[in-house]
C-alpha cells in the first residue's frame, strides 16, 4: 500500500500521525509499546524510511488511528 509513496504524501502521512499522537496525548514510545514494535523502528517508520518493515509499521499506525490517504 505505501511502497513508493511520493515525498509530499510521506510528509502528509508523517503529519497525520503526529497529529493523531498529539490528539491522544501519546508518545511514540507508547505507540511502539502498544504495537509491540521497537521505538526506534516506529520513529523511522513515522519519518518515512523506506523498507517493507517500515511500510508495515506505518500501515499498522494508519489503521490504528483510522487515518486514510486522500488523493
Amino acid at each position: 500500500m505505501l511502497a513508493n509513496v511520493p515525498a509530499d504524501d510521506t510528509k502528509k502521512i508523517r503529519q497525520a500521525i503526529r497529529n493523531a499522537l498529539d490528539d491522544r496525548d501519546m508518545t511514540q514510545v507508547e505507540l511502539a509499546n502498544i504495537m509491540g514494535e521497537r521505538e526506534d523502528e516506529t520513529s523511522r517508520a513515522i519519518r518515512g524510511n523506506d523498507g517493507d518493515r517500515y511500510d508495515r509499521i506505518r500501515e499498522t499506525i494508519l489503521k490504528l488511528f483510522n487515518i486514510t490517504l486522500k488523493h
